[in-house]
């Protein structure tokens, strides 16, 4: 099973194949923990404190992790520097 997986404290991995479409289930994935970057972000990671920063941070997270997270061993690290991979579970 393909999860992605947030090596970040306890999280656990989004499993990516239980659904028919891996590719939405990644990107309902991203936009989850895109929305967990955004609320951890702080001063350092956003140019002013407001929500079209935090909408602008949001939406480049989103596109950068599609970008980089496409098959097993793909790994992404985001603003805040956590680190995201696909990876093969048995």
């Amino acid at each position: 099973m393909r999860v992605l997986r947030i090596h970040v404290h306890e999280s656990e991995p989004y499993p990516l194949d239980l659904f028919d479409d891996f590719e939405t289930a990644l990107a309902d994935a991203i936009e989850d923990e895109a929305d967990n970057v955004v609320s951890e972000a702080n001063a350092d990671h956003l140019e002013e404190n407001t929500d079209e920063c935090r909408d602008l941070l949001r939406k480049q997270v989103i596109e950068d992790a599609s970008r980089a997270l496409r098959e097993v061993g793909d790994s992404f690290t985001d603003p805040i520097g956590v680190v995201w991979s696909i990876e093969e579970r048995p």
